[in-house]
């Protein structure tokens, strides 16, 4: 008789098996995870947070509650300038509670190339600070988002979440001022401060008559069922709100704030009207116009260091608009802290594309 051999199961295999599978989607999504924070972790490098860290005097608990009770309360800031012959409004309504969880409105009215008039950009977000401690007279805070979005043009996405920002706050008399913005203290009825439906769009859900959901199409419904069940505090109501917030605009998970989803806005203006620059001149205007008021005095409120008065920014502006290696010099001394970050936002920077290679240079007002 024919000896019958029974085969043991394999378990160290499926044990490996299970092992190799879980490791890959570990994998999977840490690379997702670093794919949305990059941007995050690049502008928020360690050299800044070092900076922003020596020598400070930490916080007791005790000071901790003392300063947010301090600064908390309804704030309001609202701004008007003429950048380049057109008018550019911005308006900010800012909530920090005792406890530090903070809700805001910022909104921007902006005349793009082409228009007819103004467009509307909004961010609404709610984040928690957590004072971290003094320098120098300075007070230094964590913020962070927890969740945003930002609305344009009809269109309302999810932006990036979960990321540290850093905040200088500080009274002057009346007045609150966050990196370099003054708030004033809002006096009006509490109920009235916020737009209605706004905060819930990052709160708990929001059905989808808001009149803050707008859709795009059809298009890209399996990302947004994806997003939405994906982001804590963004519930289906059970009446397909995540095909009403039908929203997928490329690379909305990148957005962290306004002046990010103004420069693809800004791009698009310029290539659906086949904008081309034909001079420096030309660029300059443009620089004057949309860069400087909405991303170099943005970008740079939340500085640790003092500014210069003015910086001297010079690139060659390629035939697509992509400015080559950027170059900054100044009447006073620059920190090369300073010119690595200038040189990086530049550099991500897209201008209408030039006829001809142009040398540019260029005097910026830093805030």
């Amino acid at each position: 008789m024919d000896t019958i051999y029974k085969e043991k199961p394999d378990r160290g295999g499926r044990v490996m098996t299970t092992v190799l599978t879980v490791f890959a989607v570990v994998c999977c999504a840490l690379i997702y995870y670093l794919a949305v924070h990059l941007k995050q972790y690049l502008a928020h490098n360690p050299q800044k947070l070092e900076l922003y860290y020596r020598n400070t005097k930490r916080f007791t608990p005790d000071e901790k509650r003392n300063f947010l009770a301090a600064h908390a309360g309804l704030w309001v800031h609202s701004s008007e300038v003429d950048a380049g012959g057109l008018p550019v409004k911005r308006s900010d309504l800012l909530e920090i509670k005792s406890n530090g969880i903070v809700w805001q409105v910022g909104e921007w009215d902006v005349v793009m190339p082409g228009s007819a008039g103004p467009s509307r950009f909004i961010q609404v977000r709610t984040a928690f600070v957590v004072p971290y401690g003094s320098l120098n007279g300075d007070t230094l805070n964590d913020a962070y988002t927890i969740h945003q979005v930002f609305i344009r043009s009809g269109d309302t996405c999810f932006g990036g979440w979960n990321f540290l920002d850093l905040w200088h706050l500080s009274k002057s008399g009346d007045s609150l001022v966050v990196n370099r913005k003054k708030y004033a203290p809002y006096t009006g009825q509490v109920t009235a401060f916020f737009p209605k439906g706004l905060l819930d769009l990052v709160g708990s859900g929001a059905s989808p008559d808001n009149p803050y959901f707008k859709r795009s199409g059809e298009n890209g419904q399996s990302a947004e069922v994806e997003l939405t069940s994906r982001v804590k505090g963004i519930r289906d109501t059970g009446t397909n709100l995540s095909s009403a917030n039908a929203m997928t605009m490329p690379g909305c998970l990148d957005l962290t704030t306004l002046g990010d989803l103004f420069k693809g806005e800004l791009m698009h203006a310029w290539k659906a009207g086949n904008t081309v620059v034909r001079s420096p001149a030309a660029v300059d205007s443009l620089l004057d116009r949309y860069f400087q008021p909405l991303l170099i005095e943005e970008h740079f409120r939340g500085y640790p260091r003092a500014l210069p008065g003015k910086v001297v920014v010079s690139f060659t502006l390629n035939r697509d608009g992509s400015p080559g290696p950027v170059k900054v010099s100044g009447p006073e001394a620059i920190d090369r802290m300073l010119v690595n970050e200038l040189v990086h936002e530049i550099g991500a920077w897209r201008l209408p594309p030039a006829e001809t290679p142009l040398a540019i240079t260029h005097t910026f007002t830093m805030p």
